[in-house]
């Protein structure tokens, strides 16, 4: 088994209406890759994990070198995680969460993920209308939100690499698969990103204002620009912070919204 540790000098963002929900836990943010989508049959291969401690960005990364390895890579991420973590996926609940607690199963160990989830999928489904996504993949929402990949592989193919690297013992080939699941981890916080857009848990939030909306497309249309979502979804706060960030180039955590024409 290959344990790949990184640190970063980041720290999460976490969206406002998200505060209270995470107040004093730690977030986890987790994404496994398998050799397959039945838990009962196939076996987790690299499990990548991610988390703020002491003001650093921490990714790991438990990689089985051989599928003998599954219950070494289970056994130190059972280790990582505490009771009162808050786990954060992107789907985990319909397959992350339920193949890693199967899989434990089948080794006898003495865990199984029950901690508050949250599952960003089941936020973004029923706004991609409002979002204007086409599909609600994680790279839909990631191209969205202009979060940067490196890697090109789906899952699909990370089993096709993963199996030819067992026979070849190739590097570039592990590179591939871990980068896949690299990147998968290291952009899930900022995927909460979203939330600022479909205002998660505020329903109470004062719209654009008919000034503002005026004034916001006059400076869009001076500057050859658009916004990638529907203007009249943008609250009164986001739009003033877009308009501030126009005119002086502040920072503005909704400049996502601004793109070329």
């Amino acid at each position: 088994m290959e344990l790949i540790k990184r640190e970063f000098d980041e720290k999460i963002y976490i969206p406002d209406n998200l505060e209270e929900y995470s107040r004093n836990k730690r977030m986890v943010f987790f994404d496994v890759e398998t050799l397959g989508l039945n838990p009962q049959f196939y076996p987790i291969i690299l499990i990548g994990m991610s988390y703020e401690e002491n003001g650093k960005y921490i990714v790991e990364q438990f990689f089985a070198e051989d599928i003998i390895e599954e219950e070494s890579i289970l056994s130190q991420f059972m280790l990582k995680i505490n009771p009162s973590d808050i786990l954060v996926t992107y789907n985990g609940k319909n397959f992350d969460v339920p193949y890693i607690n199967k899989r434990m199963e089948r080794y006898g160990l003495d865990f199984s993920l029950k901690q508050e989830h949250l599952d960003v999928i089941c936020h973004v489904r029923p706004n991609k209308k409002k979002l204007g996504l086409e599909s609600c993949s994680l790279k839909s929402v990631e191209k969205y939100l202009k979060l940067n990949r490196e890697d090109t592989i789906d899952g699909a193919e990370s089993i096709k690499l993963y199996n030819r690297y067992v026979r070849s013992r190739e590097e570039n080939i592990k590179h591939k698969i871990m980068l896949h699941n690299f990147e998968d981890v290291y952009n899930l916080p900022g995927i909460l990103r979203v939330f600022d857009d479909i205002e998660f848990g505020n329903h109470n939030v004062e719209l654009i204002t008919y000034k503002q909306k005026s004034f916001l497309n006059s400076l869009l249309k001076s500057k050859s620009m658009k916004l990638s979502i529907d203007i009249d979804s943008i609250s009164k706060l986001q739009a003033s912070k877009l308009i501030d960030f126009m005119l002086n180039g502040t920072t503005c955590e909704y400049k996502h919204f601004i793109e070329s024409k």
